[in-house]
């Protein structure tokens, strides 16, 4: 290719290394001439593509025998729809959390759910296959912000770097380690995709600054498929998960911030603006759909941002910004919950907005700084980084989330840029930039593989954060659980106390916690001190059942049983159609030689429940106890061993 003498001695203090291709600029900040050669090309490039593959593949393989932990659970093996991959109404139809008939989450993620049900028809139920098409999306993920990075920096050992950095950084373990990753690595794959498409659209039409000299830009929009595609890949990339609603923002960015050199003129001619406007179609056809499946009303706020106000928010915000940015570029503390009940943003004051505005201050001015010197790839990269993150740091509306290492997926993209050629900028290419370029990798890949075993199961994440977020409330209540589970009820009891004091913090007294509380003291032989708790659960909250039933159960395991008949009594004044007091009541009656009455209360339920197992189990239980043997063996007979709640016909012996 032939160059003009300036372009051509540039260019000569990095090809000689062998570092490379030509761009809109390079690392160091010294403008060069724009050339179509920046693009990713497979044939030249696959050595390095594969190498960010294979770092990306075994940095996480660790995690591919982890089990479902945390929302995996409810949103991946308890979701019912996943069984019928190709009923769309109701994996389109209804919210991303199918336990939430109300809608409350407001999130709505249909291409996300629609994945783990087809992923579901071929590698089944279990965590293994979910958790193995993350593990391929990563590395997917890794190669495009590769390709983004040729795309914006002239070195290749920059774009090299940034590809690694990307693949094994350490805070995408709670992406490819855990089930609901699966949002933010579609999410970024269509983003990233949608980007690279628009630019090589540019390239294509003849408008872009990268286009080979000579050819004259496009007179009108001219809509290929490279266009089409992009915006396809745009409204996937929101169907996936909603924060990817900045992508055209990004897809600006780096076209006239990286591909254009900061020159605006070329980024207002009509012909380029009505590419950006129509992105428009698809933010519409998605808020649309979005609007008629679970409304327009924004998402439940994470408790600890109750009460704030807008400046308390932002602040917030302000924090969150510096702080991730500090964790993107040391990874030390990693955590799967942020949220501290300890430091409400409703208790910020303006002392406390001081460091953050500094953070951000410093951060800012290193953009402006980067740009003034010509270092645009720095800046750019640090730019699309907060970009990308606005969504979900809180500074334009509150979200149910404060902070999360999942929610830096997309963002760490643009941070992979930065830093790339920030330490690049100080290597020499060649053997020096190689060197460099392994450690950084080795480093973070390490931090990484250190983190994945945290993510194994339930019990291994609750453990762990407590410890790496010891103020976060619902962490110490599922430590309460496990600790329960596992017997040492003791243990189980300070987890909950410690829950519950957070929890005050926001004035609440989740009665899950005080139940598994109350459980625990039964459990541990405590009964005096476990009627305490479940009577004060009852008095506070006199409509949760489960809380009514175990005291009932308490009181006759204890051989209590007039008490215990007074609690079922209770719980059915309150709840007349519930059939669990029902039935426990008619257990009680009979053990107290009340036969015609617990006959009389099974059979109500059996007649109100005509298929319920449990119910004919304790039916033939009552049977036995009036004398009843040949019916009460008939009722077995009939049972068998079926599925519970599959039983059918009229209950013999009975009405």
């Amino acid at each position: 290719m032939t160059t003009n003498g300036s372009h051509r001695g540039r260019d000569s203090a990095h090809g000689a290394s062998g570092a490379g291709a030509h761009g809109a600029f390079d690392a160091g900040g010294e403008d060069a001439r724009p050339d179509p050669d920046d693009r990713f090309r497979w044939r030249r490039d696959r050595t390095a593509a594969l190498l960010v593959v294979l770092a990306a593949l075994a940095t996480f393989a660790l995690g591919l025998g982890h089990d479902f932990v945390f929302d995996d659970v409810p949103v991946i093996a308890g979701d019912p729809r996943l069984e019928h991959p190709f009923e769309l109404g109701p994996i389109f139809g209804a919210g991303y959390w199918a336990a939430d008939a109300s809608g409350a989450t407001r999130l709505w993620r249909p291409l996300t759910t629609w994945s783990f049900a087809l992923g579901r028809l071929v590698h089944g139920p279990g965590p293994g296959g979910v958790l193995a098409i993350n593990w391929l999306l990563n590395a997917a993920c890794s190669v495009l912000v590769f390709a983004l990075a040729c795309r914006i920096v002239r070195r290749r050992d920059v774009a090299l770097l940034a590809g690694l950095v990307f693949a094994v950084h350490p805070v995408h373990v709670e992406v490819v380690s855990n089930g609901v990753g699966r949002g933010e690595l579609l999410a970024a794959a269509f983003s990233l995709a949608a980007i690279l498409l628009h630019l090589g659209w540019l390239d294509r039409r003849g408008e872009h600054a990268a286009a080979p000299r000579g050819r004259p830009a496009a007179p009108g929009p001219q809509v290929d498929a490279r266009f089409a595609a992009a915006l396809v890949c745009y409204g996937l990339a929101m169907l996936a998960k909603e924060s990817a609603a900045v992508v055209p923002g990004l897809i600006f960015l780096c076209d006239w911030f990286g591909r254009e050199g900061g020159r605006l003129r070329p980024m207002l001619r009509p012909a380029r603006l009505a590419g950006y406007f129509a992105y428009a179609i698809p933010l519409a056809a998605v808020v649309a759909g979005r609007a008629e499946v679970i409304g327009l009303a924004a998402p439940q706020v994470a408790e600890v941002m109750v009460g704030a106000t807008p400046t308390q928010r932002i602040v917030l915000a302000l924090d969150v910004i510096a702080r991730t940015t500090a964790q993107l570029a040391v990874p030390i503390t990693l955590a799967a919950e942020y949220s501290d009940y300890r430091r409400l943003v409703r208790e910020i004051t303006p002392a406390d907005a001081v460091l953050p505005l500094l953070a951000c201050g410093l951060l800012a001015g290193g953009i402006v700084a980067a740009a003034l010197r010509g270092r645009r790839a720095i800046a750019l990269g640090l730019l699309f980084l907060l970009l990308a993150g606005l969504p979900t740091n809180n500074l334009l509306v509150a979200i149910g989330t404060i902070r999360g290492d999942r929610l830096l997926y997309l963002s760490s993209a643009g941070f992979a840029i930065a830093f790339a050629a920030i330490v690049l900028r100080f290597v020499p290419a060649g053997r020096p930039a190689t060197i460099a370029t392994a450690v950084v990798a080795a480093l973070l890949a390490g931090r990484a593989v250190v983190r994945i075993p945290a993510w194994k199961t339930e019990a291994s994440l609750v453990r762990a954060t407590v410890i790496d977020s010891p103020g976060n409330a619902p962490s110490w209540a599922r430590l309460g659980d496990l600790e329960r589970g596992a017997g040492d009820f003791a243990a189980a009891e300070a987890a909950y106390d410690r829950a519950l004091a957070l929890y005050a913090r926001v004035d609440r007294a989740p009665a899950v916690v005080r139940l598994g509380r109350a459980r625990a003291l039964a459990a541990a032989g405590e009964t005096a001190r476990a009627e305490t708790a479940y009577r004060t659960l009852v008095a506070s909250e006199p409509d949760f059942l489960p809380a009514r039933l175990d005291l009932g159960g308490l009181l006759y395991e204890a051989d209590r049983l007039e008490d215990a008949v007074e609690a079922f009594d209770d719980a059915l004044a309150r709840m007349p159609d519930a059939w669990e007091p029902r039935a426990n009541r008619a257990v009680v009656l009979s053990d107290l030689g009340r036969h015609d009455e617990a006959l009389a209360d099974v059979r109500r339920v059996l007649r109100d429940h005509p298929t319920n197992g449990a119910a004919y189990r304790i039916y033939a239980a009552v049977l036995e106890a009036a004398g009843e043997t040949a019916a009460a063996a008939e009722v077995r007979r009939r049972l068998g061993d079926p599925a519970p709640g599959r039983i059918g016909g009229p209950p013999p012996g009975g009405g």
